[in-house]
């Protein structure tokens, strides 16, 4: 089973969501995220993933975790997915060979539609 992060940058009632340039979920927008690696823990994975991604650093009590999520194909317990929200964070947003520039969406009008 694998093991992976998806953490948004909140900012006041608005989150961060990002087109997915390539992977899983292209052409959606997303979070940042990703497959924790061997000997990592969630949130360090969760923390590589928004510098790899994001060009951000975070540290572990600023990631709040608000859910788990497992994924099943049949019977078959093929991954979990550990959510984070991040409301604080240092450096400055930036677009990576995966993940476009990030846009600003309010929470209350979220766009569903283009979500992955």
């Amino acid at each position: 089973m694998k093991i992976t992060t998806i953490s948004f940058l909140k900012s006041g009632d608005s989150v961060y969501l990002s087109d997915k340039k390539r992977g899983f979920g292209t052409g959606y927008l997303n979070g940042y995220g990703g497959k924790m690696m061997e000997g990592e823990s969630v949130d360090g994975a969760a923390i590589r993933e928004l510098r790899e991604e994001a060009g951000l650093i975070a540290s572990s009590e600023n990631l709040q975790k608000v859910a788990v999520i497992d994924f099943f194909d049949g019977d078959e317990h093929i991954f979990e997915c550990h959510v984070f929200f991040v409301s604080k964070w240092e450096g400055e947003l930036k677009e990576s060979e995966e993940m476009a520039y990030p846009q600003l969406y309010m929470c209350a009008n979220l766009p569903y539609e283009k979500m992955w």
